[in-house]
Formats: structure tokens, sequence, C-alpha cells
């Protein structure tokens, strides 16, 4: 499955995830940079809770995850960008 990632700088395609549940941060390390302070998964219509192991890595480099439905997601981007924060979205995961 392909999703759509936001940064601050640039609007991305094509990153692929496989599988929610077992996302890692060798997933997501692509997207991923040293300013980054939020990632938000629009997870479809419906929230999800995120793999517990994905909270506790991203913790452990200061950056808080955050699951939502994906319009949620696109407003709470929206918010954080306009407040000068660096967050990063990647939106449309859902189950297949």
């Amino acid at each position: 499955m392909e999703n759509l990632v936001l940064t601050p700088d640039e609007v991305l395609l094509g990153l692929p995830l496989h599988d929610f549940d077992r996302l890692s941060t060798e997933d997501l390390e692509p997207v991923l940079d040293a300013e980054t302070d939020m990632l938000i998964l629009g997870a479809g219509w419906r929230s999800r809770l995120p793999p517990r192991e994905l909270v506790f890595a991203m913790a452990r480099r200061g950056i808080a995850v955050e699951i939502m439905d994906t319009p949620a997601a696109c407003r709470t981007f929206n918010i954080l960008i306009g407040e000068g924060r660096r967050p990063i979205a990647i939106l449309n995961i859902r189950e297949e």
C-alpha cells in the first residue's frame, strides 16, 4: 500500500507500508528528519492504536506519535505547522 506523506517542506508519494500493526522506525526512516517533533498517522476513517514498540522507539528519539482518522490528521498537521512545529503526517494508512 502506498501513502501520502506531508512534511513542512514537501509532499511525498509512494512510501510503502505493508502492515500497520508492525510499523517500525525502519519503515519510517525515509521520511523522518532531525527536526521532526511529531508523527501523525492518518488511519483512514477510524482511529487505531499505534504499535507499542513504535511509540517507544519514537519517544526515545523525542518524537510524539498520534494516530487518528485521516481528516483529523490533516487538520492537526495544519494546526501544528501554524504553530511553527515540524510534524510529519502519513495519510491513508488502512487495513487491507
